[in-house]
């Protein structure tokens, strides 16, 4: 479900039940270039049809954000999945990570990024300070 909803021409929230989603973080990009969380953001889930996201345009909410999404209970299923939007003056981008955790966690499936850069992201996460 979440790579399908990278793949729309305008990003709208994904069809999730507003019961699956435990806690709700929206950054905005500020002046300085660096991300910023918004303390009082309406929340983006509500007591609304799942399907009813998918006619939300993000881009009449938010002018400048990131907004990311990602599974719980991964420890159980040994799957997760991670959703990320960005939207900027210049446009907006989305991608899609799927997970799988065999011997180590590995990644699955991915849209609107390459395994490639996913792995230089996830490489890069594990280095920073």
């Amino acid at each position: 479900m979440g790579a399908v909803s990278v793949r729309k021409p305008e990003l709208t929230i994904p069809p999730f039940h507003p019961n699956r989603v435990l806690n709700e973080r929206v950054f905005e990009v500020a002046e300085s270039g660096s991300f910023v969380e918004l303390e009082n953001a309406a929340g983006l889930h509500s007591a609304r049809k799942s399907e009813t996201n998918t006619r939300i345009k993000l881009n009449r909410i938010y002018s400048s954000a990131v907004i990311a999404w990602y599974s719980g209970r991964t420890a159980v299923t040994d799957r997760a999945a991670l959703i990320l939007y960005t939207l900027s003056p210049v446009g907006p981008s989305a991608w899609y990570a799927g997970f799988e955790k065999r011997e180590a966690w590995k990644s699955i499936q991915c849209a609107g990024i390459t395994k490639q850069t996913l792995e230089r992201i996830l490489a890069h996460g594990t280095t920073a300070k």
